[in-house]
Order: C-alpha cells, then structure tokens, then sequence
C-alpha cells in the first residue's frame, strides 16, 4: 500500500474503534477526563507558555452538542454516532462563516497539509461537515447574550476567527493543536487572527 494511501486510511480505522482509538490513551499521554475548573486552564496555558486572553468553557447544558449534526464537525463521526472529539480547530471568515477544520481523530493535519494554505485547507478529502457558523458555534461557549454579541461584533474586525477546542486531560493533542495554531498564525504576520480557546472538560454541577 502507497505511503500516501497508508496515511489517508489510518484516521478512519482509528476512527472505527471508540472515540480516536484506545491506542490513543497509551501513546499521547491521555488521561481520564476530569473536571477543569477556569482557574486550571490558565494555570495549563501559563505552564505551556500560552496566552490567557479569549478562554472559555463549554457550557454545560452543551457538553453533548458536539456530537450533534448542528455543531459536530466530524461528519464521519456524526454518521456513525462516534462521540466528539475533544480537540479541534475550527476556523472562521470575517462574517462568521465556517472555512475548515480538524479533530484529533483526523490524524497528523501536516499529513494533510491543513497549515499550508492561507485560509486552512486539505487537498485530500477529510471527513467535514462544512454546515457549521461561527455565530452558532458560540452557543456553545459558557456565556451570556451581551458577551456573545461581543465576540460576534470582535471576530467581525479580524480576518480570520480560530476557534481551539481543548482540555487538559487530552494531553500531547491539545500541546500540539495550540502549537500548531501559533505557528501558523506566525507566518502571516500581515493577516489578523482572533483565536478563542474553548476548553471542552467542564462538568455539570461542578465548578
């Protein structure tokens, strides 16, 4: 089998198994998912030398829409009734249209070479569900109307809005998708990126 092909199909069986794969759990570092209170994440961001500004957590009545058809960006998983994947990057227009995306099931997105084209794209066929908003997708963050509006008016004055979903307990994926986020809003100094980050690990009833 072609390298290429090799590289393609490897998401998919990983994809078939629950959630990325138990392999998942014994090679990047991932451990049970947990509680991550707001305080936490930025003590994470600090520790991993991230900005702090834009943080967020999902909101708790939401903690399962990801998987729904109105906010899931994995169309595969959507069709196979797979959860969501904790880490994702999602990226926006200036109007708040949805432009591509990646989840950690996906595979490595260089592979895909996702990061090589201003906006993001992949020239092979990724499982995506392009019906997605950036206006919508804020639904999910835990905040009031007054703020949404803010982030909605905010993301309308910058070229792009990246959206990093992300928890801790995830491990290497969420090091690796905020790396590589900055880095490739460091080649385009010229271009102005709003990035949100949206940490996915809040329970219910807990705070």
């Amino acid at each position: 089998m072609k390298p290429r092909l090799i590289h393609i199909l490897l998401p998919l069986v990983l994809m078939s198994l629950s959630s990325c794969g138990i392999v998942y759990y014994f090679i990047y570092d991932v451990t049970p998912r947990k509680n991550e209170p707001h305080r936490q994440q930025i003590e994470y961001l600090i520790t991993e030398s991230i900005d702090t500004q834009n943080v967020f957590s999902i909101r708790c009545s939401h903690m399962d829409s990801l998987s729904d058809e109105k906010y899931a960006l994995n169309s595969y998983k959507l069709k196979t009734g797979a959860s969501a994947a904790a880490v994702q990057i999602r990226m926006y227009g200036p109007d708040g249209s949805f432009i591509y995306g990646w989840d950690q099931c996906m595979g490595n997105p260089h592979i895909y070479k996702i990061f090589d084209t201003l906006p993001m794209h992949s020239p092979y066929d990724l499982t995506i569900n392009f019906n997605l908003h950036l206006y919508s997708d804020l639904n999910l963050f835990d905040i009031g109307n007054v703020e949404k509006a803010n982030l909605i008016e905010q993301s309308k004055e910058f070229d792009y809005t990246i959206v990093v979903f992300w928890a801790e307990w995830v491990g290497v994926f969420a090091d690796r998708a905020f790396a590589d986020v900055y880095d490739y809003v460091s080649k385009y100094p010229e271009v102005d990126f709003l990035i949100l980050k949206l940490n996915t690990a809040t329970f219910c009833g807990k705070k």
